[in-house]
């Protein structure tokens, strides 16, 4: 079982105010996190800003979709 601090990838589909928790979250755990979010002006600090959805995926181990 692969763990954050094990260099897993994670792609986090939408930083609203969940997406944003869970994405810095698994960054202070150790995980390599891409990003993305319609409203580009959402970042959440460690995390990798994608360019689009398809670039945050490309090769990530698991992807999370928050609306």
């Amino acid at each position: 079982t692969r763990r954050p601090g094990d260099g897993l990838r994670v792609a986090v589909l939408g930083l609203g105010e969940a997406g944003s928790a869970i994405a810095a979250g698994l960054v202070g755990a150790g995980a390599e996190v891409a990003g993305w979010d319609p409203d580009s002006a959402r970042r959440v600090d460690g995390v990798r800003q994608a360019e689009g959805a398809a670039d945050a995926v490309r090769d990530a181990d698991v992807v999370l979709g928050l609306s």
